[in-house]
């Protein structure tokens, strides 16, 4: 019993340790429910204004927009060891893993603590389990021969052979003697690995950790107590004999915040009042415990463990630690706590921080009195005190109705008269003003923030103005938004990937920018994975991120010497984040990737038609180098021939002049002759 009393001892440290921290998550969570603050007279407005509610919901829409769109928040990054496609199916199998245990419902609820109770807390386990499979044999094979078809597949738990026919079949040994070998044939039941997640947001309440510390990582334990029935626990597998001598609800701890939790409609139901349920259904408060601690001692009754300090996960009810059906105690050696905190706002070297409500608070207490005091003027206003002299009144009643229109009965005239009531102050709705920016610097939510301040817009607005002072405005936020991202998400996916590496033995495929990457843990080879929280984060910033990568693709694309640079991959790529910034995750259906196959068979299929081209180019070149040659010879035997006639000419022309010239002489001759 010795363990059992150090985890009570545990538990009532941090329990004490939350005393005043649970005092004003009650007052919060009243403030957010509007209930009545205590000090409201009879006969008073009891109006209460909304100040925390407001700021919980805005917070909550903020949140919403950026964690819960189909942007990717968180991813992991290609580092060393991790290659592009390992780091792609982790963050699709962290998703997918959110996704499958209603990641908006999960998250919702965990900012509602965070802003409202000063921490969201969330626990995460590994639930293994099996998952059974029928085979129809439909031919008798030896026992052998069934092990061998899976001997590949490493999550197979068992091979129920219970419901196969078994057959003697005669045969021969390798000695010659006959024998008899048995087959199977029929419905073989193959058992295999399984499991998956499960997420608990925890009651900031319910959760008792190490007060001393000032991180969970420093933490020497943390508990988490949630009310089970008897048979919800017995299905789990826990020892029904020691469950059924287990006392229901013996006490009642912080039931005040309960109450104010559920004080919005009246529905708190006291836990004793469930001890009257069947046994099955009866309420147990178990406990879950990760600590440091010793068990070779404490423990010696629970087993053999080391003398050495580790880290130990223990089930326990109060008064004994639990056992499983097998009579297992339920005592584990664990690597880390799975447990994971956010504070909106930290404050260092403290256990607990403060949230948006603790600071608004005091404003919504100050604007209920404030608006309280205007709406009881204007009803004194509308609804005058009297004065009257109570000996010449015949019926007093009139004047305490005080009914519209209704007649005072006097024995003289001016023994009724309204007293006259003071005029509410000028400075009374300046005085509202100044809480609104009061509260506007506590939360860091203004009205620009959450789209509810019309006086921003007027004629004289540059085309932009009201986008950038809606930024401006909301830069607080998003850094709460940055710090929920990078101090809890990353730590979360972090651990997700660990344990679906250790226990995840299933196989699936994700698409990215068209290409099918299978998503198979148990193949990760990386074992310190890099994560990167989304530069664009909130939606705003989002748009504008998409726009700047629009402006560098224009820039690129028109620059000669750079656009040699920027080419199909890195333009996909840009293009790409821009779809992602939008909230398109899939851009398949808008462009395809240049690594997808149909792409490479269109550039294969362009390269062999430039090729082609190529070639009837060139032949087209050859004919017309042919046909030009043949012009040139053309022209220069034409040249040639001219040159030949004119040769033929001139020579035709010489030989006449030489005949002529002969004739020419012998006439001379003649007649020189006869003068003679």
């Amino acid at each position: 019993m010795k363990l059992v009393k150090i985890l009570e001892s545990q538990v009532t440290e941090s329990d004490s340790a939350l005393t005043g921290a649970n005092n004003q998550i009650q007052r919060n969570l009243e403030y957010y429910s509007l209930q009545p603050m205590g000090n409201e007279q009879k006969g008073r407005s009891h109006y209460v204004s909304p100040d925390v509610h407001d700021y919980v919901e805005s917070k909550k829409a903020l949140f919403s927009q950026t964690f819960l769109s189909n942007r990717d928040a968180v991813k992991f990054l290609p580092t060393g060891s991790v290659g592009a496609q390992e780091a792609v199916s982790k963050t699709a199998y962290v998703n997918t893993v959110l996704n499958r245990n209603n990641k908006e419902k999960l998250f919702h609820d965990l900012w509602h603590d965070a802003f409202l109770s000063k921490r969201g807390v969330l626990l995460c386990e590994w639930v293994p389990d099996t998952e059974e499979e029928v085979i129809e044999i439909p031919q008798p094979i030896t026992q052998e021969m069934l092990y061998a078809q899976f001997a590949g597949e490493q999550n197979i738990v068992d091979i129920d052979t219970s419901r196969a026919a078994i057959t003697l079949l005669p045969t021969v040994g390798e000695d010659g003697i006959p024998r008899e070998v048995v087959t199977l044939s029929g419905p073989v039941t193959v058992i295999r690995a399984a499991g998956d997640f499960d997420f608990t947001v925890c009651a900031p309440e319910e959760y008792f950790r190490d007060p001393v510390a000032d991180d969970l990582d420093e933490a020497m334990w943390a508990t988490y107590r949630e009310d089970v029935p008897r048979g919800t626990l017995i299905k789990k597998g826990y020892d029904p004999e020691l469950l059924s001598g287990s006392r229901a609800l013996s006490m009642e701890r912080n039931s005040e915040v309960h109450h104010s939790r559920t004080s919005h409609d009246g529905s708190y139901v006291s836990k004793h009042s469930t001890n009257g349920r069947a046994d099955d259904q009866e309420l147990l408060s178990l406990y879950k415990t990760w600590t440091w601690i010793d068990l070779s001692e404490v423990g010696a009754e629970y087993g053999e463990f080391a003398p050495e300090m580790k880290l130990y996960e223990i089930h326990w009810l109060e008064g004994q630690v639990l056992s499983y059906a097998d009579g297992t105690p339920a005592i584990k050696e664990v690597e880390k706590m799975p447990f994971f905190e956010w504070s909106e706002l930290r404050i260092s070297h403290t256990a607990n921080g403060m949230c948006g409500a603790d600071v608004v608070s005091h404003s919504q207490k100050v604007n209920s009195n404030l608006k309280r005091a205007i709406i009881d003027n204007q009803n004194i206003r509308n609804n005058s005190r009297f004065e009257a002299v109570y000996d010449n009144l015949l019926n007093p009643r009139d004047l305490i109705d005080n009914s519209t229109g209704g007649v005072i009965f006097t024995e003289a005239m001016g023994s009724v008269a309204p007293l006259a009531t003071p005029e509410l102050s000028p400075l009374t709705f300046n005085v509202l003003e100044m809480m609104k920016y009061d509260t506007e610097a506590r939360s860091g939510l203004s009205a620009l923030t959450k789209g509810m301040n019309t006086d921003v817009l007027s004629n004289q607005n540059a085309a932009d103005m009201v986008e950038r002072l809606t930024n401006a405005a909301g830069s607080r936020p998003a850094a709460d938004a940055r710090s929920f991202a990078q101090t809890f998400l990353v730590p979360l996916f972090k651990y997700i990937v660990e344990c679906a590496k250790k226990y995840d033995p299933s196989q699936d495929v994700t698409e990215k920018a068209g290409m099918q990457i299978p998503v198979v843990p148990s193949m990760w080879q990386g074992n310190k994975d890099s994560l990167q929280v989304a530069v664009a984060l909130t939606p705003e910033e989002a748009e504008a991120h998409a726009q700047k990568l629009m402006t560098m693709h224009q820039l690129l694309a028109m620059d000669e010497v750079v656009g040699q640079l920027y080419g199909p991959e890195q333009r996909h790529a840009l293009l790409d984040e821009v779809f992602d910034s939008l909230g398109i995750k899939d851009a398949s259906m808008y462009m395809m990737s240049p690594a997808d196959e149909r792409v490479q068979i269109q550039n294969a299929q362009m390269q062999e038609a430039q090729q082609m081209i190529q070639q009837l180019q060139g032949q087209l070149e050859s004919v017309q180098n042919w046909v030009l040659e043949q012009q040139v010879a053309q022209g220069w035997a034409a040249i040639n021939n001219s040159m030949m006639d004119k040769m033929e000419d001139n020579v035709r022309a010489d030989r006449e002049l030489a005949v002529e010239t002969r004739q020419g002489d012998r006439e001379l001759d003649i007649k020189s002759k006869k003068g003679m």
